[in-house]
């Protein structure tokens, strides 16, 4: 009854309380929040600040408002070509990022592998015996004695004393 004394009918209450206070609302939380926020798609929270404060402005009007609903944010061609652009720069840094990486543990592996063959050819060294040098070389040898030989050099595996 107030409301119909004092606003008028349900089509001024409409546009004198629940859309204006809507917009003026609506307006003055999103700016509260950063806009990638609320471009990303994480609007619950935008969301529940507009129906809390809208619950208490429409209360002190008589009016109730069971449920509010954000069903989609708008942006400026240019501001979504900025945002996905910086995604886009975010996405190189990363990827630049995991390339260093992939560089780093290549380069440990060659290290780590060089290491061993250091450590490998050590301990060949250690124990390698000349006959078993003399052993491998006569598993590698193709059968043929060298045409030339120079000074006071020995025929191979044959011993002429």
């Amino acid at each position: 009854m107030w409301l119909a004394q004092n606003i008028g009918t349900q089509d001024q209450i409409a546009t004198r309380i629940v859309q204006a206070q809507s917009r003026s609302i609506t307006r003055n939380v999103a700016r509260e929040f950063p806009a990638s926020e609320l471009y990303t798609g994480d609007v619950f929270k935008y969301q529940q600040s507009v129906q809390n404060r809208l619950i208490s402005g429409f209360e002190e009007n008589g009016v109730i408002l069971d449920e509010f609903l954000v069903r989609q944010i708008k942006f400026s061609d240019g501001y979504i070509a900025a945002v996905e652009q910086k995604q886009i720069e975010q996405e190189k840094v990363k990827t630049e990022e995991f390339k260093a990486q992939q560089e780093e543990f290549i380069k440990q592996q060659k290290i780590i592998r060089a290491e061993g063959e250091a450590r490998a050819q050590d301990i060949l060294r250690q124990t390698i015996d000349p006959l078993v040098l003399q052993k491998m070389a006569i598993e590698k040898w193709n059968g043929i004695l060298p045409t030339y030989l120079g000074g006071g050099a020995e025929v191979p595996f044959i011993s002429i004393r």
